[in-house]
């Protein structure tokens, strides 16, 4: 929030006290911030209580139905098309009648990547071998050592350094 320098009694007497607070201070003095939207009164002086905060929704929504009320007559009595045009589009927008727009919804690159690690997962060796290309080992053949022997090499230790 802005200092209260910012809204000194000069500042608020140029805009006619237009949108400020109410509200007094310990001082006596008017309270010097702008009210909130909706409001009489500052989030200091009672503005974050809940029933101050449902009044206000109610004369914002009761403005709601009185600015339909003009964009409509500005609709029928406009001078341009396009003025027509715009408050037309506007309440019926209003009224949720607008103009449809299309929705598409794809996969982020990450959630393909985790759905295939998911169903990697999710199958068996023998299908996911399939799926490779790959032989198909059955069991026995898995079971059979391999025969083999190590060999070493004829230098045991590495070379040096330069």
């Amino acid at each position: 929030m802005p200092s209260e320098e910012v809204y000194s009694d000069d500042w608020w007497l140029e805009r006619n006290d237009q949108n400020r607070c109410v509200a007094t201070r310990k001082n006596g003095e008017r309270c010097l911030k702008p009210a909130n939207r909706g409001m009489t009164v500052c989030r200091t002086h009672g503005g974050a209580a809940p029933q101050v905060r449902c009044k206000a929704k109610e004369r914002l929504e009761l403005a709601a139905d009185r600015m339909a009320k003009e964009l409509l007559g500005i609709a029928t009595d406009g001078q341009s098309e396009a003025v027509k045009l715009n408050a037309i589009r506007d309440a019926l927008d209003r009224a949720g009648l607008g103009a449809k727009t299309e929705v598409s919804l794809e996969l982020k690159p990450w959630e393909q990547l985790m759905g295939d690690i998911a169903g990697v997962a999710t199958i068996s060796r023998a299908e996911h071998r399939a799926q490779q290309g790959r032989p198909i080992l059955d069991s026995a053949a898995l079971a059979q050592a391999i025969d083999a022997e190590a060999v070493e090499t004829a230098e045991d230790d590495p070379p040096a350094r330069p």
